[in-house]
């Protein structure tokens, strides 16, 4: 979950960023921080509250319709949804980052790394970083394969399944998605760091 989201946001950044080449629009640059911000915070709270909450005894009584399990699925696919819907608009909008140089004008740095036309479909349409199914604690998601570096391959669609009734298991997504945010919140520092190296207030506002 989400390690397509730190491997193609290092994959555009690393584009520009070490370099300091200049990005068309100032203001896409702020948004996809701002979204990409936003993107953390929502998984931090799922890692530290959702995956926090100790399933054990409802679990090993077999109560999976009932209490605090229905509770809790319930609760934990409304944040899920939540999740999706930050990780598609931030993905969207980091498509519309592109360098200032009239030889790719308007050309996503995306681009590079995935088929646009297709992306575009398959971010709109079948991206989903996760869904519990309502009778039992199988996490199903549908996201993007993270080392894609081939713009002329539609296969780009990474399925997986995860079983949540196991403890052991929802530490290792807890333990995931808190190592997922510190490595994102490095990049959000570097695009912090360009921003305020290139911009004013002004320009991104």
């Amino acid at each position: 979950m989400l390690e397509d989201i730190r491997e193609i946001t290092r994959f555009v950044f690393d584009t520009f960023e070490p370099e300091n080449e200049a990005l068309s629009n100032p203001k896409i640059c702020h948004n996809v921080y701002r979204k990409l911000a936003l993107l953390t915070g929502k998984a931090n709270f799922i890692a530290e509250y959702h995956l926090n909450i100790d399933l054990a005894h409802e679990i090993s009584t077999n109560s999976s319709l009932s209490g605090a399990i229905f509770d809790w699925r319930h609760l934990f696919n409304g944040e899920l949804e939540a999740l999706n819907v930050l990780a598609k608009d931030y993905l969207q909008e980091l498509t519309l980052l592109s360098l200032k140089d009239p030889s790719c004008s308007n050309h996503s740095l995306v681009g590079k790394k995935y088929n646009m036309m297709y992306f575009y479909f398959f971010v709109k349409e079948r991206y989903n970083v996760g869904y519990i199914d309502p009778c039992d604690f199988m996490l199903t998601s549908l996201i993007l394969k993270p080392k894609i570096h081939d713009n002329q391959n539609f296969d780009m669609a990474n399925p997986s399944m995860l079983n949540l009734a196991d403890g052991k298991l929802r530490v290792a997504l807890q333990n995931h998605l808190r190592s997922i945010k510190k490595l994102l919140d490095v990049e959000l520092e570097r695009l912090k760091r360009y921003m305020v190296k290139n911009y004013t207030l002004e320009m991104v506002l």
